[in-house]
């Protein structure tokens, strides 16, 4: 066996491995999983999973991450097409709240567990997590900033405006995970988008 080849059987046994993960996750829960559940579920013996993850917190932070890599790497393609970053930013959100919509037990575990996984200071699990979110929050801000400069937006500081972007999109993720009957995700983005666009269009207010 090649190295070459070896290296991509074992990126494959890995994504297998993470796609077994994400699927006990939603079923069982972060708790009630154990790397058993995730060997038999991927196919594998138990001890294969440590020759790529140290233990099950490190296994459990991996499998939310890959799970959101994918949506990650559609939200950049939607950024790279030429148009309104205005609109970029629309497209990006129905896509975000459709994959949570989808995805409703994946992201609600990320949520009721990331303390627990997290609560390792400057762990690996820890740096991982964080890596992933500031990576998100980045592609974000260097998104917005381009609204900024092209002049589509009013002159505000990229770096704050893309955070306040963040968090109004997390804030709506979480409602839509804790509600029982939920708008359509065209909705809640119209919504949004206008709440976060009526501030940061570059248009001039009337003082009272």
């Amino acid at each position: 066996m090649t190295a070459r080849f070896k290296s991509i059987v074992q990126r494959i046994r890995r994504e297998e491995i993470l796609r077994a993960a994400v699927n006990e996750i939603g079923h069982r829960g972060i708790s009630a999983m154990t790397m058993e559940h995730c060997a038999r579920a991927a196919g594998v013996a138990k001890g294969t999973l440590y020759l790529y993850f140290k233990d099950k917190d490190e296994l459990s932070a991996a499998a939310i991450q890959w799970g959101l890599n994918g949506l990650k790497q559609e939200l950049e393609a939607i950024a790279s097409k030429e148009g309104p970053v205005a609109e970029k930013l629309y497209r990006m959100l129905i896509r975000q709240l459709e994959f949570f919509d989808s995805n409703r037990q994946l992201y609600r575990v990320f949520l009721e567990e990331k303390g627990r996984i997290c609560g390792k200071p400057k762990g690996p699990v820890w740096k991982r997590l964080t890596k992933g979110r500031q990576g998100y929050v980045d592609f974000i801000i260097r998104v917005v900033s381009e609204g900024i400069a092209s002049g589509e937006f009013r002159n505000l500081p990229g770096q704050k405006l893309g955070m306040v972007w963040v968090e109004m999109v997390g804030g709506m993720v979480v409602h839509r995970l804790t509600s029982e009957n939920l708008a359509p995700p065209e909705a809640d983005a119209d919504l949004l988008i206008d709440l976060f666009l009526s501030g940061a269009l570059k248009k001039k207010v009337a003082k009272k």
